[in-house]
């Protein structure tokens, strides 16, 4: 299964809405080391992360890491007018402090989630692990920003989202292939492979019902990149062809190595 975070998100949370990345220094303004640094790192490509803003507000989707990146003048503004608000008087954040910077498919949900009101689910499952470093406590969700989610409260989640959500296409997007009971099937048509197919792919942030489509298309490409030939899920996405308002059926797209899939919209390669 994919891997799984929680990110209780606070300044940058408007950074990852317009720019689509996440970013962390390696330590915290008085030099102690930040345990997000190594859990931000350690997210493989493929990664869903839970964004808290006060609720659940989307799902980030990992693409790729990005090593010693400079903090931006735009998010060192952001972070240190909310630590003002919030009690910092000094030793402000200044931009082109190095850091890790991950990029990331961000999907925004209208829903947002009380954790207050499961919290006695999410905190009996994090108590079936002996990990230390846990997203929720007895009250609410934890402070800080990232923490990984273990296999128990990464179910629990889901099931709730789809308790809160009625169901709507929202599992494979949230968590990656964990899924609550009811989980409809979708249903691939005889002719699947038959084209015909255009060489442009729809912009990453117009694919509105993209954890449903990609569903489809890992299902009608037999989860393999027909590029590649990878067929590790974690390294698969679903790319639209140009007429997505129009089609989300099986000849509407395929399925593409992240790789390829970033390649092909940075103009590098055509298909």
């Amino acid at each position: 299964m994919p891997a799984n975070y929680f990110a209780n998100q606070g300044s940058s949370i408007e950074i990852l809405r317009e720019q689509s990345y996440l970013f962390t220094t390696s330590r915290y303004r008085d030099g102690k080391f930040s345990p997000n640094f190594q859990v931000l790192g350690d997210m493989p490509v493929g990664a869903k992360i839970v964004i808290n803003d006060g609720g659940l507000v989307g799902i980030a989707t990992v693409r790729r890491h990005t090593d010693n990146a400079p903090m931006a003048e735009d998010f060192a503004k952001l972070t240190n007018a909310w630590d003002a608000k919030h009690g910092v008087r000094d030793n402000f954040w200044k931009a082109g402090t190095l850091g890790l910077r991950v990029d990331v498919d961000y999907e925004e949900f209208g829903t947002k989630i009380r954790y207050q009101e499961h919290l006695d689910r999410l905190v009996a499952a994090q108590n079936k692990s002996h990990t230390k470093r846990q997203p929720f406590n007895d009250s609410s969700a934890n402070h800080g920003t990232f923490y990984s989610l273990t296999p128990e409260v990464a179910q629990v989640i889901a099931d709730i989202l789809y308790e809160r959500t009625g169901n709507r296409h929202l599992p494979d997007s949230v968590l990656g292939g964990w899924s609550a009971s009811g989980r409809p099937e979708v249903s691939v048509p005889s002719n699947a492979h038959d084209g015909p197919y255009v060489p442009k792919f729809a912009p990453r942030e117009q694919r509105l019902q993209q954890s449903a489509f990609r569903d489809l298309m890992m299902q009608v490409w037999n989860g393999t990149c027909p590029v590649t030939r990878t067929t590790m899920s974690e390294l698969l996405e679903a790319a639209h062809f140009e007429d997505w308002r129009e089609h989300n059926d099986a000849a509407a797209g395929m399925l593409l190595d992240t790789r390829i899939h970033a390649a092909v919209d940075a103009g590098i390669i055509k298909i």
